[in-house]
């Protein structure tokens, strides 16, 4: 094993992985070069000086940004991106191949729940969280204060790629930035030091994160619909549709649709009425359906109402059940299926209902990716 890398006295920034205390390498591997160090893996992916702005080439998930001060791209592949500035160094890793470690020293997939997993790791103390969007995406920034004890657990706690993020004995103040881009995807950005250090670092860090941007995700600004909207298109979702009354997403086999409601009609036993003032109230009148769970929860800064239901139609039945108005393109109950509905509503009462449906019981992948794109959502 070689020895652990020359700590740094400046702010270590990782993206999903992190540069923690200190960084070793597994035998074979090399950490990455500390700003002002030399490795021969650098020099061969990256001998030439590198701009401001910068887009990756070989980096797992593709994204460009901009070197916040000084900072230059040392290297780039593709599980990292290593910046550097003197004694200041940021790395950008991918959710995918990071993992954390635990006090026996087991590896484990990059947590889903980070709140929980510093909650269970007594060297961290109580996390702030606060909410913020990166590239259009929602992130969670998470600041917690690490005290170490010696020999209370293996030092290791995160690792990627061979190379290894420590903790150490001194008082240390970590930044967590981390943003999913689909389950188990993503980059997590860690800045490391004193008090002092996060001080007059992590501006630097909320610059690196508001320049992110996700080339392969692309932004989408209605034109047409009724409800000025924006969504960044993450998981695979693209738009089939802008129309006055509605807006068209397919993902593969998965179609929803963001239905304007005061352009929706229901169907109320052969005939049409508005969009009902109470969603529960109308899918419990209707025979076809059984509420499988609802929420109250907020999206794009306005309140919501999320319902999860299963339909059971006879074969044969034909039900134009919700019809986006005067253009008459309807949801059909047609057969057994699991619907999901998001009722956002603005204070004048309105709003938009998004839907998406699938065969009985497979609603969960599909309420997922509806969940994934909806974050993005904001009103214009």
């Amino acid at each position: 094993m070689q020895e652990p890398r020359t700590r740094w006295f400046g702010v270590a920034v990782a993206v999903v992985l992190g540069v923690a205390g200190c960084t070793s390498a597994a035998p074979g591997a090399s950490a990455p070069p500390s700003a002002g160090a030399s490795s021969t893996a650098a020099a061969s992916e990256s001998s030439a000086p590198v701009p401001t702005t910068y887009q990756t080439t070989r980096f797992a998930v593709p994204i460009t940004f901009e070197a916040p001060g000084e900072w230059a791209v040392l290297s780039e592949s593709d599980s990292l991106v290593d910046l550097g500035q003197m004694e200041s160094t940021v790395a950008i890793l991918s959710i995918a191949g990071t993992t954390v470690i635990d006090a026996q020293g087991a590896a484990h997939e990059w947590p889903t729940d980070v709140a929980a997993w510093l909650a269970s790791e007594p060297s961290f103390g109580p996390p702030e969280a606060a909410a913020m969007k990166v590239g259009g995406l929602p992130a969670t920034s998470f600041t917690v204060d690490v005290n170490y004890e010696s020999g209370s657990r293996v030092e290791r706690i995160i690792a990627n790629s061979g190379v290894y993020w420590n903790f150490v004995a001194n008082p240390e103040r970590w930044r967590f930035i981390v943003v999913p881009t689909a389950p188990a995807e993503g980059l997590v950005l860690l800045t490391i030091g004193s008090s002092s250090d996060l001080a007059s670092n992590g501006p630097l860090m909320d610059q690196l994160a508001s320049s992110i941007a996700f080339p392969g995700m692309p932004a989408f600004n209605s034109h047409l619909f009724a409800v000025p909207l924006a969504l960044t298109l993450v998981d695979g979702w693209v738009v089939e549709g802008d129309h006055d009354s509605d807006i068209d997403l397919q993902r593969g086999a998965q179609d929803a649709g963001i239905l304007s409601i005061s352009s929706t009609m229901v169907d109320s036993g052969g005939t049409r009425s508005p969009w009902p003032a109470d969603l529960l109230g109308w899918l419990g009148s209707r025979p076809e359906f059984a509420v499988a769970a609802s929420s109250e929860l907020t999206i794009g800064g306005r309140s919501a109402t999320l319902v999860d239901a299963d339909a059971t139609v006879p074969a044969g039945t034909r039900i134009e059940l919700i019809c986006s108005e005067p253009r008459h393109s309807c949801w059909l109950l047609d057969a057994p299926q699991s619907w999901r509905f998001v009722e956002i509503r603005d204070a004048g009462g309105s709003g938009i209902v998004v839907i998406t449906n699938a065969v009985l019981g497979g609603l969960a992948e599909y309420a997922s990716a509806l969940d994934a794109v909806l974050a993005t959502l904001e009103f214009r």
